[in-house]
């Protein structure tokens, strides 16, 4: 009805090949497609009307301003005839929930902003909400209308998707989340939900209380991190070079890390490729298996015969699995022992160099590689987009 101007009229639109077998010009194959309102010319001359209106812009624009403006009056009228209603709403929506008693909008200014039931969830998105960027959902159900229990309230948004998301769910660019606060219950004078449940992407988590206490203090302690946690956040970050801007390097033991990888021979020019198809693959078959991963991602450098490099990408697991003949991902370990570590900070295309200043480090120590280098990827490129502080870690074995 939007597009037809409020005429009768629907829109069919599919692939141009398709859609010719029911196109109505003569000397073509036909198919029937029979309709009410098929080529109805007066709402296809409406749609037409109605859609290069939208796209010469100001349309939209001037509606949003339009109900924006109605709910502001509204509220500003509820208001001086003591009205016990309420109007909020996005863009150019306009809803109106009668018998509210909840906090009202301020009966003059702009009250564009204004969420019904903000106190519910202790303000949770007050302030945070911006038209266009993500949208809060109001529903009432059926035991609501009938029961006058207090509504469930859901935040839809989409969130940056770091790449491990993107590896393991196909999440893309863009990871859709949605937050939902249900079974509300009332304790004092307030109501609060004793259920959550966050939906990100294919994964699911739902939480649910037992008790709501109001009013009593909360143990600072109780939201401090675990001492592991904070002990390896608090510890200061090893420069990746020192004053002179020479590499710098440390000799220390790590422990052997169980892992899940694909080892196969590339080009060097092609590495980079077979990464962005490797390690994907690796935490889509994690995911699949129900296997946890327990570190970030890796790669490692077997041999290099001049036109081969056999890698080795893969993600550290909290044990080993069940191997399938039918899957390349397979059961491996990063050596423990002793090493020699350093940093690269910076984007990935400069990688080599940083492998070659390790290089020339064990030569000038006279310390004897035991077995291939490898490096960690301690920063996600979906989470922090600026290549020049992605930090990757280099691990030599040495005997």
């Amino acid at each position: 009805k939007i597009l037809a101007g409020g005429l009768p009229g629907g829109c069919l639109a599919g692939r141009a090949d398709i859609l010719a077998f029911i196109e109505p010009r003569p000397g073509k194959p036909k198919m029937k497609h029979p309709g009410t309102y098929n080529a109805n010319p007066l709402s296809a001359s409406a749609g037409i009307a109605t859609l290069k209106r939208i796209a010469a812009g100001g349309v939209c624009e001037a509606a949003n301003i339009a109900a924006k403006n109605l709910r502001n009056e509204l509220n500003r009228m509820f208001a001086a005839n003591g009205f016990r209603w309420v109007a909020y709403g996005d863009f150019s929506m306009v809803r109106v929930i009668p018998n509210f008693t909840d906090t009202r909008p301020s009966p003059s200014g702009d009250n564009d902003g204004f969420i019904p039931f903000n106190n519910d969830v202790n303000l949770l998105v007050s302030g945070q909400i911006r038209p266009g960027k993500s949208k809060i959902i109001m529903y009432r159900s059926i035991r609501d209308r009938v029961t006058k229990l207090a509504p469930f309230l859901r935040f839809d948004t989409a969130l940056p998707a770091p790449e491990s998301a993107d590896a393991a769910f196909d999440m893309k660019d863009l990871m859709p989340a949605q937050l939902t606060f249900a079974d509300w219950q009332a304790q004092g004078t307030a109501r609060y939900p004793r259920t959550r449940v966050l939906t990100m992407g294919k994964a699911k988590v739902t939480s649910t209380w037992e008790t709501v206490t109001v009013g009593t203090p909360i143990d600072a302690a109780k939201f401090a991190l675990p001492e592991k946690v904070a002990k390896v956040k608090n510890a200061p970050l090893q420069p990746a070079t020192d004053a002179t801007g020479k590499p710098t390097w440390q000799v220390t033991e790590r422990a052997a890390q169980p892992v899940a990888s694909i080892r196969v021979k590339v080009k060097a020019s092609e590495i980079s490729k077979q990464l962005a198809i490797l390690l994907p693959e690796v935490g889509k078959h994690l995911n699949a298996i129900g296997a946890m991963p327990a570190g970030a991602p890796f790669t490692r450098y077997h041999t290099d015969d001049g036109v081969d490099v056999e890698i080795e990408a893969g993600i550290p697991v909290q044990k080993p699995f069940a191997e399938s003949d039918k899957n390349r991902v397979k059961n491996s370990e990063l050596p423990g022992g002793k090493v020699v570590t350093g940093w690269h900070v910076g984007p990935y295309d400069k990688l080599p160099g940083a492998h070659a200043a390790l290089a020339a480090h064990l030569a000038a120590q006279q310390l004897k590689a035991r077995g291939g280098v490898f490096e960690i990827y301690w920063t996600d490129p979906g989470m922090v987009p600026d290549p020049s502080k992605w930090r990757t870690q280099l691990f030599a074995p040495i005997e």
